[in-house]
């Protein structure tokens, strides 16, 4: 393959290679690969040095042999993974959740990051968008109609971040949910724009995980109708911790199947989407995804495996900042080409640093937040909620938030037994406690059979403690 430069117009460039990528979208992510890797030479004082006598790559597999980008390279206001020539118009900064540190100790921790934008990178990112976002069907036919995709933003703290036209006409409204009216003039709208004029029709409900699980709560404590008398077909929350009591919620408030958005703010729109088709989340084709082993950053792991996920952004979407092989800090299990939308499937597992290492007969077996949530999702447990005050005088719930529990491995006489703290509301009397804890243990796992088959076979155990409230001095995030 010739050697690739930098185009001198990238937005001529860019639309004519989308025309290309609806015959050979690897082709469409290759060609891009290659361009960015090229500017960041050209540009980038940190990939001039760090990329200094590696080859263009002649497959997106050999992205593998270009070293990491830890997250602290970006923790900085300047800092040298930005481009020279492109200067910043706005900064983000991201809350510095992920690490690439294999402890659970205080230093695992790292620095909130700085995130550069550019205004000149947002008509190749219109552009991707017109052409990407028709093509999320996700098996779902009205999906094939844009004009039949409307939305409803509940977001109150962070504010819209940019105006993103998605599939049709975009809808925007603000239920901050603070008050009883504001639950009402949420309902209101929905029932508003329900089963009449489908011009009209809002068929997707979006926002903050916690705010989404409050007006769903809030909804089924006051008997709304919903099912019914609005159009809502999916309820989209960031996130991958859903566990499927609050799957069912959904489906019992509103009628409508949950869509996981999992992704990272580092990147302009390098999120994944819960496919309803076949269960795994797939990523938009503006960014590079690899999934590497835990410990070995240059291998690559196959199809039902877990790795680190590493991210590489394509120019020209990323002109100020471009990532190259970003070590998210996440772990997730690589599943197959979805038969739908024709890119790779992928389940999100948990943060590297809230990771377990256990050991089995026939290597070390990765376990985090995910594989726990079913089983600690439950009505006893006592929830994270920040702002439990502003809602107590209309909702009776209180469990909308992050279950507090946490993990370790501990040893006993060569099994691992992994324990689990999980602190409830109320500590129960002796009989009811150890009926509690039976039927967590009996829930484990049960979105990760294989996890579950390891466990029926004593490969290792799991100890499930209750605490009373406030007991637990750390819990994970949810």
């Amino acid at each position: 393959m010739p050697r690739t430069t930098v185009p001198t117009d990238p937005a001529r460039w860019f639309r004519e290679l989308l025309g290309t990528a609806d015959d050979d979208l690897e082709r469409f992510r290759l060609e891009a690969l290659r361009v960015t890797l090229r500017y960041c030479r050209d540009t980038v004082p940190h990939y001039r040095e760090a990329f200094a006598g590696l080859p263009e790559p002649e497959a997106l597999t050999d992205l593998a042999a270009y070293p990491l980008l830890p997250s602290a390279r970006i923790a900085a206001y300047r800092h040298p993974v930005l481009s020279e020539g492109v200067g910043t118009d706005f900064v983000v900064c991201s809350g510095g959740t992920s690490t690439q540190a294999f402890t659970r100790t205080a230093a695992a921790s790292t620095s909130p990051k700085m995130i550069h934008r550019s205004f000149a990178e947002y008509p190749h990112l219109t552009a991707f968008r017109d052409w990407w976002y028709p093509r999320m069907g996700y098996g779902y036919a009205w999906d094939a109609r844009p004009g039949d995709a409307r939305y409803i933003i509940m977001e109150d703290e962070h504010g819209i971040r940019y105006i993103e036209p998605r599939r049709g006409p975009l809808r925007m409204l603000n239920f901050p949910l603070y008050n009883e009216s504001h639950f009402h003039v949420a309902r209101d709208v929905l029932t508003a724009h329900g089963p009449g004029d489908p011009s009209l029709r809002v068929s997707e409900l979006r926002g903050t995980y916690r705010k989404v699980r409050l007006l769903t709560m809030y909804a089924l404590e006051h008997g709304w109708n919903l099912t019914e008398e609005a159009s809502v077909r999916r309820v989209v929350a960031a996130g991958f911790f859903t566990s499927v009591r609050w799957r069912a919620l959904f489906k019992e408030a509103f009628g409508a199947d949950l869509v996981q958005e999992y992704g990272l703010t580092e990147f302009h729109q390098g999120y994944a989407n819960e496919c309803l088709h076949c269960g795994a989340h797939h990523f938009a084709p503006i960014v590079v995804e690899e999934v590497v082993d835990p410990r070995d950053p240059a291998r690559l792991v196959g199809a039902g495996e877990v790795g680190r996920l590493v991210l590489t952004h394509l120019y020209p979407t990323a002109l100020r900042q471009v990532l190259v092989r970003y070590d998210s800090g996440d772990l997730v299990q690589v599943g197959d080409i979805c038969d739908v939308v024709g890119v790779r499937g992928y389940r999100p597992v948990g943060r590297l640093k809230n990771t377990l290492r256990v050991p089995v007969p026939d290597g070390e077996l990765l376990l985090s937040t995910g594989h726990f949530i079913d089983a600690v999702d439950i009505p006893e447990a006592a929830f994270h909620v920040r702002d439990l005050l502003e809602h107590s005088h209309v909702t009776r719930f209180t469990d909308y938030g992050a279950p507090k529990f946490n993990i370790h491995l501990e040893d006993d006489r060569g099994r691992p037994v992994v324990r689990l703290d999980l602190e409830v509301k109320e500590y129960p009397p002796a009989g009811a406690a150890r009926h509690l804890r039976d039927r967590v243990e009996s829930s484990l796992f049960r979105s990760h059979p294989e996890v579950r088959n390891r466990l029926e076979k004593e490969e290792f155990a799991v100890d499930v403690r209750l605490h009373e409230p406030g007991a637990l001095t750390h819990n994970i995030p949810g």
